[in-house]
């Protein structure tokens, strides 16, 4: 299946889930619907530096759900056994998250769809997306989704004296089922992206960017934290602004230097032990081929 055709924006992705979850037809049809709706988007003012910000925050759920799931594996390896239904859950809410922020109808409104994106919006959202893709593969999704979110809040808020044992133990997906759900859906989100950068692709790059929804690449405000800048983010939005401004793909925009900094950030630098953990490389593309 010639994925590329469809999107029209050849990225060099090598699809694995997409051919066997879909059909070209289906696959057709959701990406000329893309298309167009990203069409109505573009001319949207301050469009090309809104979704800058939205694919380059996709990259980094993917990342962050990569990262979480890398976690996982190694908390099951040690038998840390509290930990796992929170990094299943939000391994699936962040590559959720990343879906979301690349369907043109989830607004931008100033920024503020990066943080309006809720646990009980994301299930929701993404299950009506891909039944246009393959309506099997939204119901894998909400069923797996639904569980781990069941999970994760007996655990935060009930606690069973049993734990993962009992009852419970049947109702858990298994690491693997999450990397497999949490892969489909990332490759939708590929998908979308290309369709993205096929629209933007013969259009010109503002100059100046405007400054105000850049700034979304690098300062957060969380509640009580009125606001944080990360140095990291900002080097990353230099460095685009400077050599590729356009509108690009996911696996594009996920360069190498970006990729070892974010994962690498992770590592204790003060841990000793010898099976401390680590994130290892061949982790990294456990959901995503990341470079």
């Amino acid at each position: 299946m010639d994925i590329p055709a469809l999107t029209g924006s050849d990225s060099g992705f090598d699809y694995y889930w997409l051919p066997r979850l879909s059909t070209e037809d289906k696959l057709r049809a959701f990406c000329d619907s893309l298309h167009q709706r990203f069409r109505d988007n573009a001319d949207e003012v301050e469009a090309h530096e809104q979704w800058l910000v939205r694919t380059y925050s996709a990259v980094k759920y993917l990342l962050a759900a990569t990262a979480m799931l890398s976690a996982a594996k190694y908390t099951r390896l040690k038998g840390v056994r509290i930990v796992q239904p929170y990094l299943q859950y939000y391994a699936l809410f962040n590559t959720s998250r990343a879906l979301i922020l690349l369907i043109p109808e989830q607004t931008w409104k100033d920024g503020a769809l990066l943080d309006g994106i809720t646990h009980a919006k994301a299930p929701k959202i993404v299950e009506d997306l891909l039944r246009h893709v393959s309506p099997g593969f939204a119901r894998d999704f909400r069923a797996g989704y639904d569980r781990a979110l069941a999970l994760r809040e007996y655990f935060s808020y009930k606690f069973p004296a049993e734990g993962l044992d009992g009852e419970l133990n049947d109702k858990q997906c298994t690491i693997e089922d999450t990397i497999r759900v949490c892969s489909g859906v990332a490759e939708v989100a590929q998908m979308a992206s290309e369709c993205l950068a096929k629209v933007f692709a013969g259009r010109s790059c503002p100059s100046p960017l405007a400054e105000e929804p850049l700034r979304r690449f690098f300062e957060y405000s969380v509640r009580s934290v009125s606001l944080v800048s990360d140095d990291e983010d900002y080097y990353r939005l230099g460095r685009i602004v400077r050599k590729a401004p356009r509108v690009c793909s996911l696996i594009e925009m996920a360069t190498e230097g970006m990729v070892e900094d974010f994962f690498g950030a992770w590592d204790d630098p003060n841990a000793t032990e010898p099976d401390a953990y680590s994130l290892k490389i061949e982790d990294w593309t456990l959901i995503f081929p990341f470079p």
